[in-house]
């Protein structure tokens, strides 16, 4: 949508830059005409004396109209003498009436002859003055359809590298779930073969039913992970979007992983106002967003972490911000912390997670025109980083 917004702006700009150049272009033109050309021609072909008796679109007409039948009469003359010479006397009455005479007229010591070329030569600077006038309009033509054809090109060369970006982020996606579902295959099949062989001692079985079993589930964890992904980027998925109390939705999210957080000795601050706040969402599909990111903060983050949960409202949008006091994501994962299967770890390891819920997290709030951001600021003593996400305020 903003790409479009951003395209439709470029051509309106384009669009009131030509008119300002024809317009100042024109102004140009009338100037030098009435200065310079004008003078010249009124020397030349007394137009004073013409426009005295006559208007300019008149003097036009007569001239188009004196041309248009001496072209006849050129056309009739290369016919029989029978037939060109009482249809050259008709056409030689109306030129002589429409334009000719007048002109003789005007200029009595002017022979025919002189009067046809005197006629020939208005006519001509008539059509030099128009294309003299056109001409600004013509010039702006060529160099917007220049400028339009140039901006198409990069729009197209642009939706063509997104689309090449497209397929080469669809098969890293197929290879990184392929990825992350080997390493558990791999160990459910040896625990499992090691089980059926008797290989393991009675005390040691339930160890590793247990080890199959958070397997079994890390793997169901992936291919979830990976379904709401695919279905999230399907064309037929909308959300289902009501007025909700936001407030009471991220507490219930926080309640969720209350037990988690506890377990890593964390420390939980809420910074709310005392109103509840509303907003419009997917609450379904908005609750693995937000949960996604605080999942992200407790896996990546070591024991005694501060998390900070910061709501805060204005007229225009609702800002959420989750802060930390944990391990700073490294600077060449930043740029792509939000794509498919990227994580903060050095290294892609199975238990460090699927790398697909801050993914997921982003297409969703941007489904619902809202942005996701980390940042992590310098020399901040209070937090190392903050996942911020911002939904425009519902109107009433």
């Amino acid at each position: 949508m903003s790409k479009n917004i951003s395209l439709r702006y470029y051509f309106i700009r384009l669009f009131l830059l030509t008119m300002t150049f024809v317009g100042l272009a024109e102004l140009l033109v009338n100037v030098i005409y009435i200065q310079c050309i004008s003078p010249i021609l009124n020397q030349i072909f007394h137009l004073d004396k013409l426009l005295e008796t006559q208007t300019l679109s008149r003097i036009l007409s007569l001239s188009v109209e004196g041309f248009f039948w001496n072209l006849l009469n050129g056309i009739f003359s290369a016919l029989p003498q029978m037939i060109s010479e009482p249809i050259s006397k008709y056409i030689q009455t109306r030129t002589d009436e429409s334009i000719f005479m007048r002109f003789l007229h005007m200029h009595g010591s002017l022979t025919p002859l002189e009067t046809r070329l005197y006629t020939l030569s208005l006519i001509s600077i008539f059509f030099l003055l128009i294309c003299l006038w056109i001409m600004p309009f013509i010039i702006a033509s060529i160099v917007f359809s220049i400028l339009v054809s140039k901006k198409v090109n990069e729009v197209n060369e642009e939706a063509l590298q997104k689309q090449k970006e497209y397929e080469r982020q669809k098969y890293l996606l197929l290879s990184d779930m392929a990825h992350d579902l080997k390493t558990p295959i791999t160990t459910i099949s040896g625990y499992a073969e090691a089980l059926l062989q008797n290989e393991v001692a009675d005390k040691d079985k339930d160890f590793y039913l247990q080890a199959i079993q958070r397997k079994a589930m890390q793997m169901n964890d992936v291919i979830t992970l990976m379904f709401e992904y695919v279905r999230l980027d399907s064309a037929g998925f909308t959300l289902h979007q009501t007025t909700e109390n936001y407030s009471e939705l991220i507490r219930g999210c926080i309640a969720s992983l209350y037990t988690d957080f506890e377990k890593k000795h964390f420390e939980l601050e809420l910074l709310f106002p005392d109103a509840d706040i509303y907003a419009y969402v997917d609450k379904l599909h908005m609750e693995r967003a937000i949960t996604n990111i605080l999942v992200n903060a407790f896996k990546h983050n070591p024991d005694y972490t501060k998390v900070t949960v910061c709501l805060r409202h204005d007229a225009k949008q609702i800002v959420l911000d989750i802060y930390d006091t944990g391990v700073t994501i490294p600077s060449d994962i930043v740029a792509t912390i939000f794509e498919p299967f990227v994580q903060g770890d050095s290294a892609r390891t199975s238990k460090s997670g699927t790398g697909l819920g801050l993914s997921i997290s982003k297409k969703v709030i941007e489904m619902h025109k809202g942005t996701l951001t980390l940042f992590q600021p310098e020399n901040c003593t209070t937090y190392t980083k903050v996942f911020e996400i911002t939904l425009p305020t519902p109107t009433i």
